[in-house]
């Protein structure tokens, strides 16, 4: 379900956003299988969800969300990249 742009869909042919980017990337490091190859391109796409207040919403280009903000900032903890985006 990785997507090149660093996303994952929540199921075959289905939608993308930053829940299952959470999702993917706590299942992976529970089950110790997160690995650069499933990281790759993953703070980029969260990064490009944030929005000019600083929130997170669960797409590039979309209203920021509180529910969205909490499983970027979570991903980003679990990608030791928290330090690394805008306040």
């Amino acid at each position: 379900m990785k997507q090149e742009n660093g996303s994952f869909l929540i199921h075959q042919n289905g939608e993308e956003d930053l829940r299952c980017v959470y999702a993917a990337l706590v299942v992976s490091k529970l089950t110790n299988i997160l690995d650069d190859d499933l990281t790759k391109n993953c703070f980029e796409y969260i990064k490009r969800c944030q929005r000019y207040e600083g929130r997170f919403g669960p797409k590039p280009f979309v209203e920021a969300h509180g529910g969205y903000t909490f499983c970027a900032t979570a991903a980003l903890s679990i990608l030791g990249r928290l330090e690394d985006i805008d306040n």
